[in-house]
């Protein structure tokens, strides 16, 4: 879609991240004017990164542009446009990632302890999380033009205490960018990728259109070739290939009480179904999500 964005001209540019030429590990913002930027910038990233760092100057550039980043950064931009003229004006289309959540640089080095890298004696000039094939290989290449690959999955580790994510991420309650005009998403059967399907999996996936200007855009893309439009999917289909944002959602609710529990701030929803979503949790699993983050917040205390 972001390439169609740029060859159509219905955008000056898309803003999105990329790799930090001067550090392997993290993201800048960055604008993309040609297939080529896009191409460069491409490649999950999984990190924290000041994505909306330079927005004001990206504004007073006066240009049409697209904003391609995750819910939360979107969520972002929707609030601005609210406030700034130019915001409504320049920002013309808005795409999400499916996130799973934002790990600390520790889940990333982590891995590097786990694959027996060290990065202090081995200088790194890129690592790529993903992106040569769906999903292809998780990627180190060091200064001295060795480079070595491991499977995706391991990234991840063997058990969760190996992914150190952000508070924040844990009550979040929109992984699935609905304030975006589009959201685009994996579509593995049970939300993982397997070792054994990584090099023959074609590389589709998945896309909720949630806007008019999205519907437009789909289909002017679909038109003109550079989107392949294939088996239309169910919400029963987008909950097998994404069952732990289906959690997520039915538990947001039941984790802001669990916040507001333990005396600490707890997030208010808008126009998120909350109510509904909570009541489909079931009370034992209610309670389960409660008590979690009441304890969390209190730990976090101490």
């Amino acid at each position: 879609v972001n390439r169609y964005l740029l060859r159509s001209g219905l955008v000056a540019f898309v803003l999105q991240t990329r790799p930090d030429p001067g550090n392997a590990l993290g993201t800048l913002y960055s604008i993309c004017r040609t297939e080529d930027d896009l191409m460069t910038a491409g490649g999950s990233r999984y990190a924290t990164a000041a994505t909306l760092l330079g927005i004001n100057d990206v504004l007073d550039l006066g240009e049409p542009f697209a904003v391609s980043m995750k819910p939360c950064d979107i969520a972002g931009i929707r609030n601005l446009q609210r406030r700034d003229r130019r915001a409504r004006e320049l920002i013309r289309f808005t795409q999400a990632l499916f996130c799973g959540t934002v790990p600390s640089i520790g889940s990333t080095l982590g891995f590097f302890e786990r694959r027996g890298v060290d990065i202090s004696q081995e200088a790194l000039a890129s690592f790529r999380w993903r992106g040569n094939g769906c999903p292809g290989p998780t990627r180190i290449e060091h200064e001295d033009g060795s480079a070595a690959e491991h499977h995706y999955l391991d990234v991840w580790g063997d058990d969760d205490s190996q992914w150190v994510l952000s508070f924040r991420c844990k009550i979040c309650a929109d992984g699935i960018g609905e304030a975006a005009d589009i959201a685009a998403a994996d579509n593995w059967d049970g939300g993982a990728p397997t070792r054994e399907g990584s090099e023959t999996d074609p590389g589709s996936n998945a896309m909720i259109v949630r806007t008019d200007a999205g519907a437009r855009l789909v289909a002017a893309a679909i038109q003109s070739g550079r989107l392949v439009e294939e088996t239309p999917l169910t919400t029963a289909d987008l909950g097998r290939m994404q069952p732990h944002h289906v959690r997520r959602k039915l538990s947001g609710l039941a984790r802001a009480r669990g916040l507001a529990a333990a005396g600490s701030l707890a997030p208010r929803f808008f126009n998120m179904r909350a109510e509904e979503l909570d009541a489909a949790l079931g009370e034992d699993d209610r309670r389960t999500e409660e008590d979690g983050a009441t304890r969390r917040a209190i730990q976090r205390r101490r």
